[in-house]
């Protein structure tokens, strides 16, 4: 006798999904779908368009500035390890000291893997800030942590994949604004997109990873970050920026990447080249060149020539 299932784990990932989110995934499948930003013909277009669209929807839920701040990935850890390794694994350190990073007892291994990876390879230090025992942190143990002048970064969970607990993210971002301006904040969102309000401007959220597969009921190996102007470009002195741990694609590039590797002298050389390929030959009116023979290992023996020519001659005649 088959019993009814009871699904209790949407922590790690939701079911049942919304039915438009299966009608949505079927007819990608089912109809064309081009690469966005890739091509200039309609189904690339229209690819673009619907990536677009998916980006102001995530920026009008997290009230981010703009939908240019969103970038997709493949989920959570993905993001998180883009925004750990793109801030501390690529810069120098300040002054010969490793940079301090505030986390706390609560975080899922998304974040806990890469920062004792970081720690363990000598390039940043880690604070770990414990918890009560309800659950929750003090946000004024974390923001007197992070006051620092070696801090970095402040990286926490929003809520906690394990326990459930929300923690006070508006209160520990409007310390860390008001008393170390030069620390990011990045914020584990996995278990908090569309399952609790979230305003990244108010809460002075620098970095947002999310997934898709959990609260938003989207399918698995999707999800992207929010990344704040600040964080991206260090427009006023803070430790970064995030730099990109991957290089590729097309779309929008930094300044010094694309043109170093291929400038605009060496891509007319190219496309001077593939036009000379693509030309005919031979120009209209002029007589062919017999072709040199190919140069052969040794002599044949005349032997061998002479009985196959014969041979040939032979079956010729009799046919």
């Amino acid at each position: 006798m088959q019993t009814e299932l009871t699904y209790l784990d949407n922590a790690s990932t939701s079911w049942p999904k919304a039915p438009s989110v299966a009608q949505a995934m079927l007819e990608a499948v089912q109809n064309p779908v081009g690469n966005p930003g890739r091509g200039q013909h309609r189904i690339s277009r229209h690819a673009g368009e619907a990536t677009q669209c998916l980006r102001e929807s995530v920026a009008k839920l997290i009230n981010a500035p703009s939908p240019d701040r969103i970038s997709l990935s493949s989920g959570s850890t993905a993001s998180l390890n883009m925004a750990l390794l793109g801030l501390l694994w690529l810069h120098p350190h300040p002054k010969g000291k490793r940079p301090r990073v505030v986390t706390t007892v609560l975080e899922h291994n998304a974040v806990r893997r890469p920062l004792k990876h970081l720690e363990r390879d000598g390039i940043c230090e880690i604070v770990e800030v414990r918890s009560s025992p309800d659950g929750f942190v003090d946000p004024e143990e974390i923001v007197a942590a992070a006051a620092d002048e070696r801090c970095a970064a402040v990286a926490m969970t929003m809520c906690s994949n394990v326990i459930g607990t929300a923690q006070p993210i508006e209160a520990i971002g409007r310390g860390l604004h008001a008393r170390a301006p030069h620390v990011l904040f990045i914020a584990d969102g996995a278990q908090a997109m569309s399952a609790l309000p979230i305003d990244v401007q108010a809460m002075h959220i620098d970095v947002l990873a999310f997934s898709g597969h959990k609260a938003m009921l989207g399918p698995g190996g999707t999800g992207g970050m929010y990344v704040s102007e600040r964080a991206y470009a260090n427009t006023d002195g803070t430790w970064g920026p995030i730099r990109p741990t991957q290089f590729g694609g097309t779309g929008g590039t930094l300044a010094g990447s694309i043109e170093d590797f291929n400038p605009p002298r060496h891509a007319r050389r190219l496309r001077g080249r593939h036009l000379q390929r693509r030309r005919p030959r031979r120009p209209p009116g002029r007589p062919v060149r017999p072709r040199r023979p190919l140069p052969t290992r040794g002599p044949r023996p005349r032997a061998a020539a002479s009985s196959g020519c014969s041979l040939i001659a032979s079956r010729a005649t009799s046919a």
